[in-house]
């Protein structure tokens, strides 16, 4: 395996679609294998991902941030955790374009760093822009959370449909309906007593 495996990161020395397409692979074969995978192998791995996040290219970057986000997941934290600062660096050291170009793939990552690592790792390893990033995530979270734990009978008190935008214009359209029921019953027993005329005054003829 390990041959392999250097065999697949030669790509990486090649043309920039060559390397992109290269970073895939080796996502897909860690995501697959990681636990056939020997810890060298995989710091090998992250060693040389380290190092491309200072790439100019940004498919190169984005194959880099593809891994990450497959490697925060499935390889085992003994392995990844010492590489968490450099990585969380590595955003830090893009320039203004490149960091705004990635920010919300970048926000998706930290949320999988949250979830592995903790806020206080995180948190304390984070640049200064990044820091600010991380707690929007942590109140976003806790948000949703305090949403979905609200009872359902509140819920159904804020959706129940108003009559009006107050107690007094709810009254006021209920008066007008019950004019209007009203004025239709006395034009239906107008119609009816003029109907009965005009059959009395047909009878007599």
């Amino acid at each position: 395996m390990k041959s392999y495996i250097e065999m697949i990161i030669a790509g990486l020395t090649g043309q920039t679609h060559l390397a992109s397409a290269t970073l895939l692979c080796l996502s897909k074969i860690v995501y697959e294998y990681n636990s056939h995978l020997e810890a060298d192998i995989l710091e090998n791995i992250l060693d040389i991902m380290v190092v491309l996040m200072e790439s100019k290219q940004r498919e190169v970057i984005k194959g880099v941030v593809s891994f990450i986000k497959t490697a925060i997941g499935v390889i085992p934290f003994q392995i990844f955790e010492p590489y968490v600062k450099k990585i969380l660096d590595g955003f830090a050291s893009w320039d203004k374009a490149t960091r705004h170009h990635f920010r919300a793939k970048v926000k998706v990552l930290l949320e999988r760093f949250l979830r592995r690592c903790g806020y206080e790792m995180v948190h304390k390893l984070a640049s200064v822009e990044h820091k600010k990033v991380v707690n929007n995530i942590v109140k976003e979270q806790r948000r949703a959370k305090a949403a979905k734990s609200k009872p359902k009978a509140d819920q159904s008190d804020e959706e129940e449909p108003e009559l009006g935008d107050s107690e007094e214009e709810g009254e006021e359209m209920m008066e007008g309906f019950k004019t209007t029921q009203k004025e239709l019953k006395e034009d239906s027993r107008a119609a009816r007593t003029g109907l009965t005329r005009a059959a009395q005054k047909r009878a007599n003829i």
